[in-house]
């Protein structure tokens, strides 16, 4: 849900910055176009980052880590998408799904491997949700190293 969120807070302000900047050629059809292609990157990008999400919040302490890490796994994605690894690494897969076309006539990504990414993440967080151990029910007491 916040992944739709944060697409149409992305569309309001790419359509504000152009409606200061004059810009004449908006039409609603490539909006509308741009707001399906906004949501649909973004629940991928959230889909990519899951293990991550689901690997730190089993643990206290680890959420800016999780962030750190997922920052980064974001950014190596900006290196990756341009040296033709976008249908191979799972923050740029969305890219094919989107049809982003970067500059080009014919999209040159490989939907069966998008498909297969995405499926791959999505076992993992699953079998990582499976394998996940309720931590509520064990605490560490401070100080002298018991458990209780």
């Amino acid at each position: 849900m916040i992944s739709v969120f944060l697409a149409v807070v992305e569309l309001l302000f790419t359509a504000l910055i152009s409606l200061f900047s004059r810009y004449e050629g908006i039409a609603l059809g490539s909006v509308m176009r741009s707001l399906a292609q906004m949501v649909g990157m973004n629940c991928f990008v959230f889909i990519s980052v899951l293990p991550v999400i689901v690997f730190t919040g089993q643990r206290a302490g680890a959420f800016m880590t999780g962030v750190a890490f997922a920052f980064f796994y974001g950014f190596i994605g900006t290196f990756a998408s341009g040296h033709g690894l976008s249908c191979l690494y799972p923050v740029t897969i969305g890219l094919g799904f989107i049809n982003y076309q970067n500059g080009m006539e014919a999209g040159t990504y490989n939907i069966f491997r998008c498909v297969v990414v995405l499926l791959i993440m999505l076992v993992i967080t699953a079998v990582m949700l499976l394998l996940a151990q309720d931590r509520s029910k064990t605490q560490k007491i401070k100080g002298k190293g018991d458990i209780q």
